[in-house]
């Protein structure tokens, strides 16, 4: 009985197959993580460009509400209070229905259920009462004071730095002003303490990721009623 020849050019063995499907096996999963690694960075990539897009905003409004700080008639100071991460003052910034009166304005931090942190703005309009700017609602509590309007300006995932950072500076009006400036800024809530002769200058405002240089807008804003 003749013997029967098989040549290798029919086909491939198993071991072959088994190693082929092993190679492309690896090469399947690096690729898949290599592009899982790309995605994963153009969403934070983005995402970082997002909140720091949100965070220009925040800080042009915030600059807004800030750079016309004012005393208005019946009230002594145009900075009722302030702390590292909020501020309450009276403004001529024309962020309401009209341009030429008072409004008492509040930027502070807002813890939320789900573990992220609001910066928000309250603005309320004045109303001249006897010859003095005065105003409704409780300003003291995390609520809307009555007659403001509520604007969300940040929001912060839980892990972040705190979303909101300020100081105001002040110096005496007479003499040397550069020499004699200095942080006023209260370490929590409260009214400023001021030397006599002493006006606040300038706020110094941080939003966004408020540590880090790169994921934050700073911005210097002179208060251009009270020079």
């Amino acid at each position: 009985m003749s013997g029967r020849n098989f040549s290798k050019d029919g086909g491939y063995t198993v071991i072959e197959l088994m190693v082929s499907l092993a190679v492309f096996s690896i090469l399947a999963i690096i690729s898949a993580t290599a592009m899982l690694n790309i995605f994963s960075g153009i969403r934070q990539v983005t995402s970082q460009s997002n909140e720091l897009s949100q965070a220009q905003n925040a800080a042009e409004w915030v600059s807004r509400l800030v750079r016309y700080a004012a005393i208005p008639v019946g009230s002594d100071s145009a900075i009722v209070q302030a702390s590292p991460e909020s501020i309450v003052l009276y403004s001529y910034s024309g962020t309401g229905q009209r341009s030429d009166i008072p409004y008492k304005v509040r930027v502070m931090t807002l813890p939320q259920l789900d573990g992220t942190t609001d910066v928000i703005s309250d603005v309320a309009q004045g109303t001249l009462i006897d010859g003095e700017w005065q105003w409704s609602g409780d300003w003291s509590s995390t609520g809307i004071p009555l007659g403001a309007t509520r604007r969300f300006l940040l929001t912060t995932p839980s892990e972040s730095d705190p979303p909101i950072s300020m100081e105001i500076w002040a110096c005496q009006t007479e003499g040397d002003c550069n020499a004699s400036m200095r942080n006023v800024t209260p370490l929590s809530a409260g009214a400023l303490s001021l030397d006599e002769g002493e006006v606040p200058q300038y706020v110094t405002i941080v939003l966004g990721a408020t540590t880090d240089p790169l994921n934050s807008v700073r911005q210097q804003v002179r208060l251009v009623n009270l020079l």
